[in-house]
């Protein structure tokens, strides 16, 4: 090697080592310098490596926390630090990982903690120090778990600083705070204000994905209700979430500043059912005393616009919001096929005007307005069988409801059902023990043809297509409070002239006056066809029957079955003040030929369309049968016992005799099991159980009262005790005629009852 190449050499050992040591003393500068400026912040910094580079230095696994700040931790993987000369120009950090802890509540009281002791320390700009370093970071992975189950996932999280301007963006946040989760994409924030009382100045996001449960206990990542604060109802819940959303708005937006999100999707989850909503349009703006949200739905090519506003109060006032628009089909809102049960959510179009609103001083809600529904198509196991389709509906009017759910007031409601409409005015109160209901409404003038071809075919699938003639109107009113019952009060006027021009083929009474066949539950639970109807084996005309035994039915199902014309008012009066003494569904108002419509026509199911043929029926069979066939009709179809049907067999099978040598306790033993013909109530010895005896005298006492029988007749049945498959049965004389009716065991229905 030349002596010129041998000093070369020797050079670029110096300078290497000369760098080496270099650097080896950097790291201790850098990891002085950047402590004594994190200070300043209120931090602490802890460097991994430093490494030099041409525009300044790399540092590797760095550590981030705030002083105070127990619920964040932040290490990045790798920080540029760029230098102007001597002075700190620029920092990026790159990758990393964000980690929080705590309930927002708690993390939100650390941070201002933490920004309130900034407020005495100095800054860069009134120290003299160097001016504001241009910092960002891109590529940060943020976690947050909370004590409650909610929690956070943000990827691709950035931000950037120029002065006092900052930015935040991410590629990908996704969230859980309780009921409510959300999924956001190409999220852009940028802020305002100094160091201390930083706000939003204006948000951007491509997309939204919320998902909402609905019915499971209520969460709240700001930590527990309030103690005092209701949250039983869903109109407390409605008042904390207004409460909390404006402090969060007032705390986290600045005035004038505008969050908004091209595309936002709503799936929320109510128990069994879902509905979705969306795409939409949010707008989010702020002024100096309040906040203004708009949701409108995405642009497309169907005409017609449809919307939620809400004003949100910063301090002090209503909160309103509002729904307006349509018509717009149901499809074009996002709402699925099968959501909440809709069908045909295409054809299906909705028109709203509706305000609710939180009064200022958080104690009552009031909604008010108008909404419509046409073609809507609906399928529900409760109204029908077979999904309902083409219904038209309307309703407008107003509501007031306390926000501790302790009083609803529905004023001029209006529902309209096809042509048919109906009002109502109600008042509803409650506390802890006691309720309290006062309402008045009806049905205008309308004709019967008109109420049957306003329901779907599928509510009325046995009279649809049926002629009728008349019209048809309801007026009345109920006054209840259960802390004085004997004060309770209704009025009812019904003018009913309905009559069946022309029935459908399926209903056709006719065809009951000639033998016909029947699909009912055999004695195992499986379909048995039968073949009944006058000229069978089985069937028994009336005048066969004894008279104990159409006395038995009018103590037990139905005393005014010769003086209504289908349909009971007092028996429906009395229902409706039983079960409003009790709170719930204790009693029923069906009359025998109601139970008959049922039998001949309709399936077992429980449903809203069983109940509205029913009536249809019920009016047919009147108009089309006398009393007394109606009578040989039920008797002769109705079911006394498991697979039993017919008061023939029933005669033959628990009292080995015929239709006509019934007793009058055989006969009210047969028609006190009604309500339930597959429960017997034989004892051992094979005579009726001593409870049901009890209740079978106290029935008989009812029919002497009824002048049903003479007290002659009376004195014998009260001494005679039935028995299984005994046609004639022993008297015992030691029973005292004079004595009371025992009271009715548990199980016994009430002598005008029928819980069908």
């Amino acid at each position: 090697m030349t002596p010129r190449g041998r000093r070369l050499l020797w050079a670029a050992g110096a300078a290497s080592a000369v760098a080496a040591a270099g650097a080896a003393s950097l790291g201790p500068v850098v990891r002085s310098l950047a402590a004594e400026r994190a200070a300043r912040l209120g931090a602490v910094v802890e460097i991994g490596s430093v490494r030099p580079g041409w525009e300044g230095l790399w540092l590797r696994d760095v550590g981030l926390r705030l002083e105070g700040v127990e619920g964040v931790r932040v290490r990045f993987e790798v920080v540029q630090v760029r230098l102007r000369g001597l002075e700190l120009a620029a920092v990026t950090a790159h990758g990393g990982l964000m980690e929080l802890s705590g309930s927002a509540g708690e993390l939100e009281g650390q941070l201002g903690r933490w920004r309130g002791g900034l407020r005495g320390r100095p800054g860069p700009a009134r120290d003299g120090g160097p001016p504001a370093v241009e910092a960002s970071l891109d590529g940060l992975e943020v976690r947050w778990e909370g004590p409650a189950g909610e929690s956070l996932r943000a990827w691709g999280a950035r931000l950037s600083r120029a002065g006092e301007h900052w930015a935040l963006g991410a590629d990908l946040v996704r969230g859980d705070l309780g009921p409510a989760a959300y999924e956001l994409t190409s999220a852009e924030v940028s802020l305002e204000g100094d160091r201390v009382t930083r706000r939003v100045r204006s948000a951007r996001a491509a997309t939204l994905h919320a998902t909402w449960r609905a019915g499971g206990p209520e969460r709240s990542a700001y930590g527990p209700t309030p103690p005092g604060e209701p949250s039983a109802t869903a109109a407390a819940r409605v008042r904390r979430l207004a409460r909390r959303a404006a402090a969060a708005l007032e705390a986290s937006l600045a005035p004038s500043g505008i969050v908004e999100v091209q595309s936002v999707r709503v799936d929320a989850e109510l128990g069994p059912d879902r509905l979705a909503l969306g795409p939409g349009q949010l707008r989010l703006e702020r002024t100096e005393d309040r906040g203004l949200l708009r949701v409108t739905r995405a642009e497309d090519a169907e005409p017609g616009t449809f919307g939620v506003e809400a004003e949100l109060p910063l301090a002090s006032g209503p909160v309103r919001v509002s729904v307006r628009g349509g018509p717009v089909r149901l499809g074009a809102l996002g709402i699925r096929e099968g959501d909440l049960g809709l069908v045909g959510v295409d054809r299906a179009r909705v028109t709203a005007d509706v305000t609710v609103v939180l009064a200022a001083d958080d104690r009552t809600i009031a909604a008010r307005g108008r909404a419509a529904l046409t073609e809507l198509g609906l399928s529900s196991p409760s109204l029908a069988p077979q999904p309902l389709a083409g219904l038209r509906l309307e309703a407008s009017g107003e509501a007031h409801l306390e926000s501790d759910g302790s009083r609803l007031a529905l004023n001029g409601v209006d529902l309209t059902v096809g042509t048919v409409r109906a009002t109502l005015d109600a008042e509803l109160q409650h506390g802890p023990d006691w309720l309290a209901l006062r309402a008045r409404g009806g049905v205008p003038l309308a004709a019967c043809q008109g109420l049957l071809d306003s329901l779907p075919i599928e509510l009325t699938p046995t009279v649809a297509g049926s002629r009728l003639d008349g019209t048809f109107s309801l007026d009345g009113s109920v006054a209840f409070d259960s802390r004085a019952p004997e004060r309770f009060e209704q009025r009812w006027t019904a003018t009913r002239d309905c009559r069946f021009v022309q029935p459908s083929a399926l209903a056709a009474p006719s065809r009951f006056r000639a033998p016909f066949r029947r699909t009912v539950p055999g004695s195992d639970g499986r379909p048995l066809t039968l073949e009944t109807g006058p000229g069978t084996a089985d069937w028994v005309p009336y005048a066969a029957v004894s008279q104990h035994m159409t006395t038995a039915l009018l103590v037990c199902e139905d005393g005014r079955f010769f003086r209504h014309r289908g349909f009971d008012q007092e028996a429906i009066e009395n229902s409706l003040r039983q079960n409003l003494e009790a709170r719930r569904f204790v009693r029923g108002a069906s009359t025998l030929t109601m139970q008959l419509a049922k039998n001949l026509y309709l399936s077992r199911e429980k449903t809203l369309a069983r109940k509205i043929e029913e009536a249809f029926l019920t009016v047919l069979l009147e108009q089309s049968f006398s009393k007394e066939q109606l009578l040989e009709l039920y008797l002769n179809v109705v079911e006394f016992g498991p697979g039993i049907y017919g008061i023939g067999p029933a005669a033959r099978h628990w009292f080995a005799t015929t239709p006509g040598a019934l007793s009058l306790p055989q006969a009210l033993y047969l028609a006190s099991i009604l309500p339930n013909p597959r429960v017997q109530h034989f004892g051992a010895d094979g005579r009726v159980s001593a409870g049901w005896l009890a209740y079978l005298r106290r029935l008989m006492r009812a029919a002497e009262r009824l002048r049903r029988v003479t007290p002659e007749e009376l004195e014998l049945a009260l001494r005679e005790h039935p028995a299984f498959r005994v046609p004639s049965s022993p008297v015992d004389p030691a029973v005292d005629v004079a004595a009371p009716g025992s009271p009715a065991p548990p199980d016994a229905p009430s002598p005008e009852d029928d819980p069908r």
